[in-house]
């Protein structure tokens, strides 16, 4: 159905992993802190980040100004999946966490979606030092 429609009249939108304050994401983490229980992190996993709020910032830019194609919404750099998770943790406050190491493989694997086309204007990039700042935890 969808390649029946002219490509103006709609767009995909391609995710990277969305935190948010109340993101089912930062909640486990904080369930897991209070607990003390493991918290999983993936060292060899490569990948971008955003926030729900600069998602629908976003999205909505995409919707007003009638874009087409594919947009990838993460930010502009990559950042290390284990690396993230402590940096959250280190904002959440004064934890001694417990970290589970998984590895699936001995290589970096990404998982990031970054554009090659339809880049988003100035002000709707991000980079991964601004998303754990819009956090506020």
């Amino acid at each position: 159905m969808l390649l029946r429609l002219p490509k103006r009249k709609y767009a995909i939108i391609r995710l990277p992993m969305v935190f948010g304050v109340l993101s089912p994401r930062i909640e486990k983490i904080k369930k897991q802190l209070k607990e003390n229980t493991p918290i999983e992190v993936f060292p060899k996993l490569v990948m971008n980040v955003t926030t729900d709020k600069r998602l629908s910032q976003q999205i909505h830019y995409i919707i007003n100004r009638n874009k087409s194609g594919v947009f990838h919404l993460g930010s502009k750099d990559l950042v290390h999946h284990d690396d993230f998770i402590k940096e959250v943790i280190t904002k959440l406050g004064d934890y001694e966490p417990v970290f589970k190491h998984v590895y699936t493989t001995n290589e970096d694997r990404y998982l990031a979606v970054l554009p090659k086309t339809n880049p988003l204007p100035k002000h709707l990039q991000l980079y991964s030092l601004e998303i754990l700042s819009d956090l506020e935890l």
